[in-house]
């Protein structure tokens, strides 16, 4: 397979013929649920060690672990808060904006981005009003070019289809 190393504390794998490094990083999953960490750090205070609580809970015993230690950091089983740009839609606007595209499918971004910030006060941008529709499951539309055929129409089209079928061959010549 390779040879094994350490780099930067990290394992490391190279490939014997090219020469390249591959890290073997740990997948991050999902966070554990508010009263599932309540529920640890309950067992935990019973009296029960990791691998006792990892194996009741059917959990891994690191994520116990890394559990347990945040309680004992911080005192609290909740997440810490998240780094980055705070959103600029609450969720009241953004259920304003679902209703505004559902009245009016043909409503454009921007018109929806006037309304809001009329009602809000708050200055939305068309783009964030697509972003924000299309993450409730809402794209753009525009109006069909050709209508569908109703049954008349395609009743209309057959019959035309068959008076011309028994036409004979000198009225074919003479239509180009």
């Amino acid at each position: 397979m390779g040879s094994r190393c350490v780099k930067f504390g990290v394992i490391a794998l190279t490939h014997p013929h090219i020469g390249h490094w591959k890290f073997n990083m740990a997948h991050h999953g999902k966070e554990l649920s508010e009263d599932l960490k309540k529920r640890i750090v309950a067992l935990h205070n019973d009296g029960l060690g990791c691998k006792k609580i990892a194996k009741t809970l059917k959990l891994s015993c690191s994520m116990v672990a890394k559990a347990i230690q945040r309680f004992n950091r911080t005192g609290s089983t909740q997440n810490r808060p998240r780094h980055g740009r705070p959103k600029k839609l609450s969720a009241h606007a953004q259920r304003h904006i679902q209703r505004l595209s559902l009245a009016n499918r043909l409503m454009s971004a921007a018109s929806i981005a006037a309304e809001v910030e009329g009602v809000g006060g708050q200055p939305v941008s068309a783009q964030t009003i697509r972003r924000t529709l299309h993450q409730i499951g809402l794209n753009g539309c525009r109006p069909r070019r050709k209508l569908l055929l109703k049954m008349m129409h395609k009743k209309a089209c057959k019959q035309f289809a068959e008076d011309k079928q028994t036409k004979d061959m000198d009225y074919w010549n003479h239509v180009l």
